[in-house]
């Protein structure tokens, strides 16, 4: 039982240096191609199901992430930061734990004080974030979606604080053309 614990964890820390290696040693942000975003639906913490079209009207920066994922956890500060000046700016934060277990991501938080929205995607599922366009299944992955459900932005690694400063920019205009047309 232990090899195939061992086995399993190196082969995520193979998946993320090959992530690392594809992307250059450095995360990959272009705007997406247009479209609107995939239909999205999974459970909180809590076990309720929760479904991205909550969001409609807003702006929301969903983020891919795992608690074993070392670029995830260190952009999680940022993205806590983000998420409390959602008043302000009007950039919601979603965040998608690529785990089973809601209790060890509850601990998780928890221990590093961070106070997100988070639902679950069980790694079982398969799915990830591949209908976002991460074929590769890159961790951290994120995309920004504005108010009228199109992806504005898709990223694959880690944020910076200017990055992340941008893509608050971008959903902040795309909140405003919105604000002005209706």
């Amino acid at each position: 039982m232990a090899v195939i614990v061992l086995l399993a964890l190196a082969g995520g820390g193979a998946g993320l240096w090959a992530g690392h290696v594809w992307l250059g040693g450095r995360g990959s942000s272009a705007p997406s191609e247009p479209g609107a975003a995939p239909a999205l639906s999974r459970a909180d913490l809590d076990g309720t199901q929760r479904h991205l079209d909550d969001y409609r009207g807003e702006v929301v920066l969903i983020n891919f992430w795992a608690t074993w994922c070392r670029p995830c956890v260190e952009e999680l500060p940022l993205l806590q930061t983000l998420h409390d000046g959602r008043a302000e700016h009007g950039v919601h934060v979603l965040t998608i734990a690529q785990e089973d277990d809601a209790d060890l991501v509850r601990g998780f938080l928890q221990r590093y004080e961070i106070d997100l929205p988070v639902w679950l995607d069980p790694p079982s599922r398969g799915e990830g974030s591949r209908p976002f366009g991460n074929s590769q299944q890159v961790l951290p992955f994120s995309i920004l979606v504005g108010p009228d459900g199109q992806v504005l932005q898709r990223r694959a690694g880690k944020f910076s604080e200017a990055e992340l400063t941008r893509w608050r920019e971008i959903g902040e205009a795309s909140r405003t053309r919105e604000t002005e047309r209706s």
